[in-house]
């Protein structure tokens, strides 16, 4: 999903409620997936910003916790600082966005494909997006780190994603990404935690969650930020983060100075 500003107002409204299973055989796989125990590190890097003004970024510099950024787009929009690596997102098929892929695309390190396939407002089919993936981002492979489509946490984005690996033979997929949406409160950490474990453990992959939604007030994120950031942090095979997002949520309003969820999100 994408907008252009946000207020703390705007997330009251409701998004898809994540749901921890897609398909009951997942309790299997879950049972023999990849290791998830958390284990002790050294401070995780893992966090991005998902932003659409790039002047916000610099209040983020200080902290060693946030590595990387993206913006739904190929190109910055701006310049941001120079420690961020900036993640280029082919958003769709539309000739809009394939046209300048290409040249967008060249020397960057890790790419995104496709925003949210599986809902409406884009509605590319598993196949159509195996047919694009190899034509737009297989070209890239071993120059770049390769995502998935990013899907919804509806109960169509897990099924959807399936069906995209299996067609997409001979694809270098090197990381699977996703999005998630809930309102906060214990009972949605836990699905929260669910979803991503599902990902983990249906396709053995890395997985960036390039989008965690909380449809509450500031409070409400800094809320559920406390409970989820050190999980995230602790599980191998989350790669990376970025909470969405930047305008509205991490930072004011005004765009002047960090909210508490901004101020967690940079320090904790």
């Amino acid at each position: 999903m994408l907008f252009v500003k946000l207020s703390p107002v705007f997330l009251l409204l409701s998004f898809a409620t994540a749901l921890p299973i897609d398909n009951p055989s997942d309790l299997a796989i879950r049972e023999s997936g990849p290791s998830v125990t958390p284990t002790a590190t050294t401070p995780s890097s893992k966090r991005g910003l998902d932003y659409q003004n790039p002047n916000l970024l610099s209040l983020f510099t200080s902290s060693t916790r946030i590595s990387w950024a993206y913006n739904y787009a190929q190109k910055p929009g701006g310049t941001i600082p120079a420690k961020y690596e900036f993640v280029p997102l082919l958003f769709n098929l539309a000739s809009s966005s394939t046209s300048s892929w290409n040249a967008n695309a060249k020397g960057a390190t890790s790419l995104l494909a496709f925003n949210e396939p599986d809902v409406a407002s884009s509605s590319i089919s598993p196949a159509s997006a195996a047919q694009g993936y190899k034509q737009y981002m297989q070209p890239f492979a071993g120059k770049a780190r390769l995502g998935s489509p990013a899907t919804t946490a509806s109960s169509s984005g897990l099924t959807w994603q399936r069906s995209f690996i299996a067609a997409c033979s001979g694809c270098t997929v090197d990381f699977i990404a996703m999005h998630w949406a809930g309102s906060p409160g214990s009972a949605s950490v836990a699905q929260f935690q669910d979803q991503v474990l599902s990902y983990i453990n249906a396709f053995g992959k890395p997985v960036w969650v390039t989008e965690i939604v909380v449809t509450g007030t500031v409070a409400d994120n800094q809320a559920f930020m406390q409970q989820v950031l050190p999980w995230l942090d602790a599980q191998a095979m989350v790669e990376r983060y970025a909470w969405f997002n930047v305008d509205g949520v991490l930072v004011s309003s005004g765009g002047s100075s960090l909210t508490a969820a901004g101020t967690t999100y940079k320090a904790t």
